[in-house]
């Protein structure tokens, strides 16, 4: 529908409004490398992905509940850390999990994309989750990679 991409590209232009503090952070503290390896890793990372996971003869949905499950954790520890920082060794661990969670909910997504009756309506929903997992992915990268510089 009309309504669903005029949100999605609405939904992409703020998030490049809020991402690019964030990307222009990480190039003035001298981490532009990290930025580049970040996006390479998860273009690399979701297109493999994305292809094992549409490829795949096993329906994934059984693990819907526990991707959820840990995606509200990775939310809580998030709003957590806002307010009390986490040290260098749980940053990574936490930037580590994070990659995990995204690499997971990229070939679970695909997978179901492709096991699913996908309608047209259902386009601007799933391409906002794949937007989602692509950026998400890409910035726990980069604070792994940011991390080691």
């Amino acid at each position: 529908s009309k309504i669903g991409y005029g949100l999605l590209l609405a939904f992409a232009f703020v998030t490049g409004l809020v991402l690019a503090p964030t990307l222009q952070y990480y190039l003035n503290a001298g981490a532009g490398n990290a930025v580049l390896m970040a996006f390479a890793t998860a273009t690399v990372t979701f297109t493999v992905l994305g292809f094992i996971g549409a490829k795949m003869k096993t329906d994934l949905s059984f693990m819907a509940k526990g991707l959820f499950a840990a995606l509200l954790i990775v939310v809580v520890i998030s709003l957590i850390s806002i307010f009390f920082p986490l040290s260098s060794l749980m940053s990574t661990i936490f930037a580590g999990a994070g990659t995990l969670l995204f690499s997971l909910y990229i070939l679970f997504d695909f997978n179901q994309i492709m096991k699913r009756n996908v309608t047209m309506q259902d386009v601007p929903l799933l391409a906002m989750s794949l937007y989602l997992d692509f950026l998400n992915l890409f910035l726990f990268l980069l604070r792994l990679f940011a991390g080691r510089n």
